[in-house]
């Protein structure tokens, strides 16, 4: 499966055009296509509000009769520890002692 990068607030109206094009004639030729609806991480682990505009544009033109059928699967991608765990914690403490440089340097290790 192949990847490609979405300018999300690029508002440039050629980019998004374009853009539109290709996720529809990739859904047309029946190519797999991950799409990450939850809009971005959070430092508390909740829910963002969904990003539904690659979803629009699979669908814009979408015609039962004549398209093959889009199929969606659900798939739930989770980390048991990332890379960013201490930071992000200690970023919802206030009183939590700021880091220097060389101590992040030194344990960003793993």
């Amino acid at each position: 499966m192949g990847a490609f990068f979405v300018r999300r607030h690029s508002g440039n109206p050629l980019y998004r055009r374009v853009l539109e094009r290709y996720i529809h004639m990739a859904t047309q030729q029946g190519v797999c296509q991950a799409v990450f609806l939850e809009g971005g991480l959070s430092r508390d682990g909740s829910l963002q509000e969904p990003r539904l505009g690659l979803m629009d544009y699979m669908l814009r033109n979408f015609d039962p009769g004549k398209d093959r059928d889009i199929v969606f699967i659900p798939v739930g991608i989770n980390y048991d520890r990332t890379i960013e765990d201490r930071s992000l914690l200690r970023s919802l403490d206030p009183q939590a002692k700021k880091r220097n440089l060389w101590f992040v340097f030194m344990t960003s290790g793993g």
